[in-house]
């Protein structure tokens, strides 16, 4: 069965979307790639407070969460993170989400190479994610 990605022209403003994969690498590569439809007002990459800036593509840094009075990834506020359409993170901190307040936030919730991970950490990025499972 088809999908109609949440983000193609026409579809409802109001879609709030997860994207996670399992590794900085891949999430990162899913921000380059989404980087052609969106800008960072719409789309934000929560990056680990313990990952190094350089580690970073230049090209996704403009989405991130880093704070250049803090030289650091902080944590967005909840209020931050509902202003965007997307959010992209690995598979572990999509498992914190709830965590910050974002309980049934998510319209979608996309995980990329989910048999990269375990399967109790790729699910804790669904669980209290989103109200709505959809089986294909």
């Amino acid at each position: 069965r088809r999908v109609r990605f949440p983000l193609a022209k026409g579809a409802d403003e109001s879609n709030r979307i997860l994207v996670c994969a399992p590794s900085n690498s891949a999430t990162d590569l899913l921000v380059q790639r989404l980087s052609a439809y969106l800008s960072p007002r719409e789309m934000l990459r929560i990056v680990s407070y313990s990952r190094e800036k350089d580690k970073v593509p230049s090209d996704v840094m403009r989405f991130t969460n880093y704070d250049e009075v803090e030289g650091a990834f902080v944590s967005p506020t909840v209020d931050f993170i509902k202003q965007k359409r997307v959010i992209a993170v690995t598979i572990t901190k999509g498992g914190f989400l709830p965590n910050l307040g974002l309980e049934n936030h998510f319209s979608h919730v996309f995980m990329d190479e989910a048999g990269h991970s375990i399967e109790p950490e790729a699910i804790s990025c669904f669980l209290g994610s989103s109200s709505k499972l959809v089986e294909n």
